[in-house]
């Protein structure tokens, strides 16, 4: 090999790392004795070669992968032997996945050069790609066969194997591995896989105990078999495991949890939670595996003292956790119905770690259930701020907003959600029928119209929507033949729902149908039974004043001033005794 063919191949070395250099050593002819002339032709030709060589791999280093190709091919022409371009050509082919040019040029430089390590790895490397795996199989074995101490190579002749489903010939294989390595935790699970494959549970369980054979000490191969054999539903024999590995190992979590979820299958409440109750109350087991076990119980609604206790524990042991308490929230809201106190534990959470809007969301809808709207503004504005695109807190926001009387800050909030919700057909419907109420309060009936008809256009059958935009029509004594089409579906779309039979009451009373009115209003009063609604009493009494019952109308109001949310109209209409 000439100088010039030397720098070529340290260069090209560079991209094939580790490749040694007498890989792409370029075969030379023996001239004819004594001839002159022909060794001077050859060196005009290994010259020739050189320079084409060293274009391609120019071409190679640029990412010029066309250009090389067509480089690599003129080398070719020039040289049909030269299995360094051969082998740089299959190369390029497998990296740009074109399996069928990469094997076809992989099997000439196997031709020419039938001991190159590098080619046949290749050339087994692409046929596994292109599926082949019988023939994958074979090449490995005769890389394996001239290279017996080149280990590397028995993992990849054992996963072709495995996946031309020759189970039994890759166990054979990891044996041969294990022979050169000794005995391995990662060869041993992946042969107990293997024997599994076959139906040979037996054979699976002797490897696994062979592992702890050769490290008694190690807890971590105790807990393989034990998964072993649970995972083939015998559980006996893996508590069996579980207890020879606390008595090496008295603390492992994963016996102990193993135990304690034994004592459940068989029964035994009593041991079982005592013995996760140890569990939880250690520092050193991670929180996610406590929560995994914790969490499966709240769907399960327990109310039991003991199973309470434990929720307490995780948070006694992990107080600087903020999943401890939204945990412990979880349980009360869910499981016990204390949202009080939910809200407080979730409230420590989200002080902990504010960064998951799941907790924001279950404040916020605690505080909404409770009618807190002072803390619900706050706390929404702080929902708001973390998460500025989450539709969400911004309805929640204006919720607050529009319970406390604050339309115009409720309007900015609402449509804001609005906007964020395109995707939240239900929150959207709900901002527009929020920002109705919000811009009627503020006498823009325009806007609020406005707001009912998108929520209309994206749900026509929605009744609350209906219900709404048909009352505020009829307390502005306008467009009453649409109120009374939209009252009238809602209550055939929700039938006997009071305060909708109470709008489509006041909506015939707005058009002086007051016999029908009356028909209507004494539903709604009967739907509510025993908690009547001050509204509904008031309207009931205008109603019997347009019907000339003037004394039974004021009993009326004088009724409707005792219930919660009394008008202060009706001081004046009891006085009067007149609407």
């Amino acid at each position: 090999m000439n100088k010039f063919h030397h720098i070529i191949v340290a260069v090209f070395c560079c991209l094939i790392a580790g490749m040694p250099t007498q890989l792409w050593a370029q075969k030379k002819t023996k001239s004819a004795k004594g001839s002159k002339t022909n060794t001077a032709t050859e060196d005009r030709s290994n010259m020739v070669v050189n320079q084409l060589f060293f274009d391609a791999l120019n071409r190679q280093i640029k990412n010029d992968v066309e250009g090389s190709i067509v480089a690599y091919k003129k080398v070719l022409e020039q040289d049909p032997r030269n299995d360094a371009a051969m082998f740089a050509l299959a190369k390029i082919y497998a990296d740009g996945q074109n399996n069928e040019q990469a094997i076809f040029y992989a099997e000439k430089a196997i031709d020419t050069d039938p001991n190159n390590l590098w080619y046949a790895a290749l050339y087994a490397e692409t046929l596994g790609e292109e599926g082949k795996y019988d023939a994958a199989v074979e090449v490995y074995k005769k890389i394996v066969d001239k290279n017996p101490n080149a280990f590397e190579y028995y993992f990849d002749w054992a996963f072709m194997l495995i996946k031309a489903r020759k189970y039994e010939q890759a166990i054979g294989v990891y044996d041969q591995i294990e022979k050169l390595v000794g005995i391995g935790e990662d060869i041993s699970i992946q042969k107990q896989k293997l024997y599994i494959q076959v139906g040979k549970l037996d054979k699976a369980v002797a490897e696994a105990q062979r592992l702890i054979d050769s490290d008694p000490t190690e807890p971590h191969y105790y807990e393989g078999l034990a998964e072993l054999y649970e995972a083939n539903d015998m559980y006996d024999k893996a508590m069996e495991v579980y207890e020879k590995l606390l008595s090496i190992d008295p603390n492992n979590p994963n016996a102990q949890l193993a135990m304690a979820q034994h004592h459940l299958k068989k029964g035994d409440t009593a041991a079982f939670l005592k013995s996760l109750n140890a569990i939880i109350a250690r520092p050193e087991v991670p929180i996610n595996e406590k929560t995994k076990i914790l969490s499966g119980y709240i769907g399960m609604k327990d109310k039991s003292p003991e199973l309470e206790k434990l929720f307490y524990t995780l948070v006694q042991t992990h107080p600087k956790e903020a999943l401890s308490y939204i945990l412990l929230g979880d349980y009360l809201y869910n499981v016990q119905n204390n949202k009080t106190e939910a809200l407080a534990q979730f409230q420590k959470g989200a002080a902990i770690d504010g960064n998951h809007f799941e907790v924001w969301a279950q404040i916020m809808e605690i505080e909404l259930d409770l009618q807190n709207f002072n803390d619900l503004t706050k706390d929404s504005q702080k929902a708001v701020e973390l998460f500025p695109n989450e539709a969400t807190a911004h309805f929640y926001n204006g919720v607050a907003h529009n319970r406390m009387k604050k339309y115009d800050s409720a309007v900015k909030s609402l449509k804001k959600a609005a906007m964020l919700s395109v995707k939240n057909e239900n929150l959207l419907i709900q901002s527009y029928i929020l920002l109705g109420d919000s811009y009627n309060e503020l006498k823009d009936y325009a806007k609020s119209d406005e707001s009912y008809e998108k929520a209309l256009k994206v749900s026509p059958n929605d009744v609350t929507v209906l219900n709404n935009y048909a009352y505020f029509l009829s307390l502005r004594n306008e467009r009453l033949p649409d109120a009374a089409a939209m009252a009238a579906k809602a209550n055939q779309l929700a039938p006997n729902t009071a305060s909708y039979m109470d709008t489509y009451a006041w909506v015939l009373y707005m058009q002086k149908n007051y016999q029908e009115a009356r028909i209507w209003m004494e539903k709604a009063i009967a739907a509510e039974g025993n908690t009547p609604s001050s509204t509904i009493v008031e309207h009931y009494g205008d109603v019997l004043f347009q019907l000339g019952e003037v004394e039974k109308a004021v009993e009326q109001w004088k009724k409707a001033k005792t219930l919660p949310d009394a008008s202060e109209m009706l001081e004046k209409k009891i006085k009067d005794k007149r609407p």
